[in-house]
This record gives C-alpha cells, structure tokens and sequence, in this order.
C-alpha cells in the first residue's frame, strides 16, 4: 500500500486504484488471518499482532469509507 501511495514502485496511484487493489489483494484475506494470529493459544505475542491487524484494517476500511 506504501508503495502505491508514494510512487515507490512506479507511478503513484490515486484512491480509487488504492481501494481497488486492498479490496482485491489484502482485504478478502486479512482479516482471517489476523483472527487466527488472535487467537492462537501459544503465540502471545503474535496474538497482540493479531489484534493490532485488525484495528489496522478497521482504520483503513474508515478511511476508505471518508474519502468517498
């Protein structure tokens, strides 16, 4: 996502082709995997990576939902 915001790796990208990569490349998988990493019983510190995923996807889908 850094890299289609900043240009990093060619052209930067507008908001609508950054919407449209996440919903298609990131969002229909992480947030199951972030469920997973919560709630693995042995992995406490990839639990609180877990959560902190979530909360990242959360902030994403509202920005998203604000520029629109």
């Amino acid at each position: 996502m850094c890299a289609l915001i900043t240009g990093a790796c060619g052209e930067r990208q507008d908001l609508a082709r950054q919407r449209a990569f996440f919903d298609r490349h990131i969002g229909p998988w992480a947030g199951r995997f972030f469920d997973d990493l919560e709630a693995s019983p042995r992995a406490t510190f990839f639990a609180s990576v877990g959560a902190l995923g979530k909360r990242f996807l959360r902030i994403e889908a509202q920005a998203f939902e604000m520029a629109a």
